[in-house]
């Protein structure tokens, strides 16, 4: 039978900060739809550290197919609720490209509004959810009242589209702020997932493109994927044309093919600005039918540096091997080689390696992006893999059940297989919780942590004491995160590295924030030498912690165990609500 599941229905909350308890209360009882796979829930607090609150708010918001407006009188009030997220969300619905429904939370005169008064209110009769008897009862009728929408939704995006399916995605275009005139210039675009780094990762990792996060114009589309015989979504085959006038070439057209569950490769262009001054790039993405996005690229063309000899790209540094002594140094030398083999210039150069320092701001942007491709890693295990392990299982006990005459050889060595799959399903349950542990959003850090420690000391076959004081239930997602990685890498390190079979993991509330602490009765080791070596596990901690404005300690000697300490300040970055 052909697979017609549609993608989740993303869902964004427009709420007051100050109804964050309320928030939180639904997203609990909306559990149940986003592990069912009918929806996907994305609101503020789920921007990540070093990340600009208004870009995401903005993208996330253009994207989502359910908007819900939790109304009260801090939101009513709110300039930044209604000034800007309700009249974008109403233009959408007006255009046909999202659905609005008001959650009444707490008393407040709504109907009177203009923005509001058009609009069918849950919970049922527009009763506010603190005027039921209880919140459980409310949030139900707010959930059925979400759940009939979903289901709607789904059904008639089965019967209307029947051989294509319609799915989010972003265009990312990223062209420097300044460009150097009769020099080539890279144009970098890419279509993307909403919820991946796209061009921001890249960029960031690759300084030849020339590109900052600054650079990049994102536009959010809505593309049909292909269906075939059999249900499955196919790749979509788009034309990108380039068309710059006061550029060599002016014109340019290429193919980008953007598969149903991922992201595009990125296409790049070469572009030589042939004048100073203020430069444009028209950039339309299309298919055969006519165009569907697009966007106006700005640049400035500059005079080209006077010490600016060789384009970079044409050149690759090669590592030469140093005398012992230099290399306990810290000095590398590198040999700079142009395409064609010849060298490029002189190989005496040497550099002192041991204080070069990622940005903090770069090193968050990597992190972000990690975080990112983690979730996608995630999302791919659970929702693609797991799924088809279950149906073989389910295929293999039909077969058990058919019309087949099977001996009991053949029933006993289906049923190993199918505890085989069993298996494999667990494991990669387990891989997928590792990489994006949901407990951190549906149930807070506390208990994801004493459930991710009763896994470890079970795993692991050690003791981890777990315990936890004056802790919020819901903390920002960038903090929670980041507890959740340091004690991830505290514990998978020293269980790894030290010996330890006795682990301690204390997380409470403190009157400057929150404060954690890992500790163990392992080897131990020399703290310096450690962070001489470089290792990515403890700059990993450190950073996250530091991109909080957090404080980071280890104390460790050989032969007296470790203790890690993080904490992070109460911190509110987003816009008041």
């Amino acid at each position: 039978m052909p697979n017609l599941r549609p993608e989740p229905v993303t869902v964004f909350y427009s709420y007051s900060h100050k109804d964050e308890d309320l928030r939180n209360e639904l997203e609990t009882h909306l559990a149940a739809l986003r592990r069912s796979g009918l929806i996907r829930e994305w609101h503020d607090r789920k921007i990540l550290a070093g990340q600009e609150w208004e870009k995401q708010i903005s993208e996330y918001l253009d994207s989502a197919q359910l908007i819900l407006f939790l109304l009260s009188a801090d939101f009513v009030s709110s300039s930044y609720c209604v000034d800007i997220e309700v009249k974008r969300a109403l233009e959408r619905q007006s255009a046909g490209e999202a659905v609005v429904v008001p959650v009444i939370l707490r008393p407040v005169v709504w109907g009177i509004v203009p923005q509001f008064n058009r609009l069918q209110a849950l919970p049922k009769d527009a009763r506010p959810v603190t005027e039921w008897p209880s919140h459980d009862l409310a949030f139900v009728s707010v959930c059925e009242g979400i759940l009939a929408l979903v289901t709607l939704g789904r059904t008639n995006a089965r019967r209307t589209l029947p051989g294509s399916r319609s799915r989010r995605r972003s265009l990312d275009a990223a062209l420097p702020a300044r460009v150097p005139v009769t020099k080539p210039s890279t144009l970098l675009v890419m279509i993307r997932r909403t919820d991946s780094p796209g061009l921001a990762s890249i960029v960031e990792a690759d300084p030849d493109y020339q590109a900052t996060e600054k650079d990049i114009n994102t536009k959010p589309l809505t593309l049909k994927f292909p269906v075939d015989k059999d249900g499955k979504s196919q790749p979509l085959d788009l034309l990108v044309k380039i068309e710059s006038p006061e550029f060599e070439p002016k014109s340019q057209v290429k193919k980008i093919k953007v598969p149903p569950r991922g992201d595009s490769e990125p296409l790049l262009f070469l572009l030589t600005p042939t004048r100073l001054g203020p430069l444009l790039v028209n950039l339309e993405v299309s298919l055969q039918d006519g165009i569907i996005a697009g966007c106006l690229l700005r640049t400035y063309g500059e005079t080209p540096r006077p010490n600016e000899v060789l384009n970079p790209q044409n050149v690759v540094s090669a590592p030469l091997s140093l005398s012992a002594s230099d290399d306990e140094c810290g000095y590398e030398d590198y040999a700079e080689v142009n395409g064609d083999g010849t060298l490029a210039g002189p190989t005496g150069s040497a550099s002192d390696v041991s204080d070069e320092k990622l940005a903090p701001e770069l090193a968050g942007r990597l992190i972000n992006a990690s975080e990112a491709e983690r979730s996608r890693i995630a999302r791919e295990l659970h929702d693609d893999i797991c799924q088809r392990l279950a149906l073989l299982s389910l295929e293999l006990e039909q077969v058990t059940l058919g019309e087949n005459v099977l001996t009991a050889a053949d029933n006993a060595r289906i049923a190993d297989i199918r505890k085989g799959c069993a298996r494999i399903a667990g494991d990669v349950q387990k891989l997928s919780h590792e990489l994006h542990n949901s407990k951190l959003q549906d149930l807070g850090i506390a208990a994801a942590l004493r459930d991710f420690c009763r896994e470890f000391s079970e795993h692991q076959n050690v003791s981890v004491d777990f315990t936890h004081e004056d802790v919020p239930s819901f903390l920002p997602t960038d903090v929670s995160l980041c507890f959740f990685r340091v004690v991830q890498e505290a514990l998978h390190n020293a269980a790894k590295y030290s010996g330890a079979t006795r682990f301690s993991v204390d997380l409470r509330g403190t009157a400057d924030g929150i404060q954690l602490v890992v500790s163990d009765d392992g080897a131990g080791f020399d703290v310096e030498t450690a962070k001489r070596s470089g290792g990515l596990g403890l700059f990993s901690m450190q950073e996250r912690v530091h991109l909080l404005s957090g404080i980071f300690s280890i104390e460790s000697a050989p032969g007296r165990g470790t203790r890690i300490v993080a904490s992070v300040p109460s911190l509110q970055r987003r816009p008041d609500r």
